[in-house]
């Protein structure tokens, strides 16, 4: 009986733990999909306070030049994104880079992350 206390426990503890927290890759993919369907509110769930501001500013704009000719919809309208591959840089910081295809073109782009209260949140400058 001892035995299978402790079996449940380690069982119980191990699911804990993988249940967690995301992963920075994880986090940056699920960001990543919902700012390229402009699902903001969402991707904001997933962003710091800086990338909240990011995020409204962007929407902003696009609300101001919505019906116009400079109209530019959706960008990410059928872009590809993959090879996700996040280093850490410093303590609770992680840097991810990855490829989005789009028309028959490949580019690279870098997203960070920093660890906030256990959880990973993408993290948006003014850059």
């Amino acid at each position: 009986m001892k035995n299978l206390i402790k079996l449940l426990i380690v069982t119980l503890s191990v699911v804990a733990f993988s249940c967690a927290g995301d992963s920075p890759e994880t986090v940056a993919k699920q960001f990543m999909e919902h700012f390229k369907n402009q699902d903001y509110e969402k991707a904001k769930e997933l962003g710091t306070e800086n990338t909240k501001k990011m995020i409204d500013f962007i929407a902003g704009m696009q609300s101001l030049s919505a019906g116009t000719e400079d109209s530019t919809a959706n960008e990410m309208e059928g872009a590809v994104m993959k090879d996700f591959k996040c280093e850490e840089v410093a303590t609770d910081t992680v840097s991810c880079t990855y490829k989005i295809e789009q028309d028959g073109e490949v580019s690279e782009s870098t997203i960070d992350l920093v660890k906030q209260d256990g959880k990973w949140l993408v993290d948006m400058k003014k850059e």
